[in-house]
């Protein structure tokens, strides 16, 4: 519903939270604006590094080996 001055902020999440970030665009409301800024927060995803939390989640699911930045 806003994108707090970050363009693009659904596309970075939604390579961890697709199902949420598919809820939004079918059914946008602010219980599920909600939800995804308490992810975006949770995974640090305002920070300059945005694609550690990234890296992080993914490798929690097992979609990538390692979190590690090389």
């Amino acid at each position: 519903l806003e994108s707090a001055g970050c363009d693009g902020y659904l596309i970075s999440l939604a390579n961890i939270e697709p199902e949420l970030c598919k809820g939004m665009f079918a059914n946008p409301s602010q219980e599920l604006n909600k939800r995804i800024m308490e992810k975006w927060d949770e995974l640090g995803l305002a920070s300059e590094n945005w694609f550690v939390g990234i890296k992080k989640g993914l490798a929690h699911r097992g979609i990538i080996k390692s979190s590690e930045l090389i």
